[in-house]
């Protein structure tokens, strides 16, 4: 590209990089915690082994913008991404021929809220914003937050909502980028309602783009079906898809090692940056 690359990257956990431990600390992966990633070691191994390193390896930036969140939403990928855009200028004219943005979005059914008690911390300050998991029933310690997450569940969350909301994030961010003239790609960490995650076997993973509804369905085909990685090969083509895919149902622990939590080892993560160099070279992104 001729110039200092800076790959922006933004996600959930799996660019994050969250259960990539050295293996040396974590001889048997059933004795994995999470307490694990907090060694300088294995911080250090995270940084230095998750695809957003090796992906910036393979392109030859200099610089990478860590955006990342282990358990976000979608609406939190966002609201980083406008923030740092804001806050760096971009909004206002400042060259971006230098960029290139990696999204890896998540699970479309996590939602973001503002709550005023700022119950949680972002980078050492309390912080108002909190994400809710539909799929799962959270302590928040505050029994009025659970009240409302029983009501949300009960009565808020349905499929309508959040694939609208989703969609509608996906094709606002491409129009952003566009405008802007900064290169990007952005794929599917994973979806499939936990099924396959949980269960080891990624045939059963659901398509999740069979759940848009006629009213998104015409923003969803406008969406750019290259730089959104198999954007309508959903089941292999997310991270999780394609990694297990890869590899073939009989050596799925070679990448998933631990068997209480679910996110790829250094394997994993190496097979998905190689895959996401060959790509954006194929098609040109970058």
């Amino acid at each position: 590209m001729g110039q200092s690359i800076t790959l922006v990257g933004c996600g959930d956990s799996w660019t994050w990089g969250t259960e990539l431990v050295d293996p040396a600390t974590c001889p048997n992966p059933l004795n994995y915690t999470f307490d694990l990633q907090h060694l300088p070691v294995n911080v250090e191994y995270r940084e230095q082994h998750r695809y957003l390193k090796l992906f910036a390896d393979s392109i030859g930036a200099e610089k990478i913008v860590d955006l990342s969140q282990g358990g976000c939403s979608n609406d939190t990928i966002v609201r980083t991404l406008l923030y740092w855009l804001g806050d760096n200028d971009y909004l206002k004219g400042r060259d971006t021929s230098n960029l290139v943005v990696s999204i890896g979005w998540t699970n479309p059914e996590r939602k973001d809220f503002y709550n005023n008690k700022k119950i949680t911390v972002r980078d050492g300050k309390d912080c108002g914003w909190f994400t809710l998991y539909p799929n799962f029933n959270h302590d928040f310690g505050y029994p009025e937050l659970s009240k409302f997450h029983e009501i949300y569940v009960n009565n808020l969350w349905n499929e309508e909502e959040y694939m609208s909301r989703w969609v509608g994030q996906i094709y606002q961010i491409e129009t952003l980028l566009k405008n802007l003239k900064i290169k990007y790609v952005m794929h599917q960490a994973f979806y499939h309602h936990h099924v396959g995650l949980l269960s080891r076997n990624f045939k059963s993973a659901k398509n999740y783009t069979d759940k848009i509804s006629s009213s998104n369905r015409s923003i969803w085909d406008a969406i750019d079906s290259v730089r959104f990685m198999h954007k309508d090969d959903p089941t292999t083509g997310t991270f999780f898809g394609y990694i297990s895919n890869y590899v073939g149902q009989e050596n799925i622990a070679n990448i998933f090692p631990h068997k209480n939590v679910h996110h790829p080892n250094a394997l994993g993560h190496k097979i998905w940056a190689e895959h996401m160099y060959q790509y954006c070279k194929e098609n040109n992104l970058l």
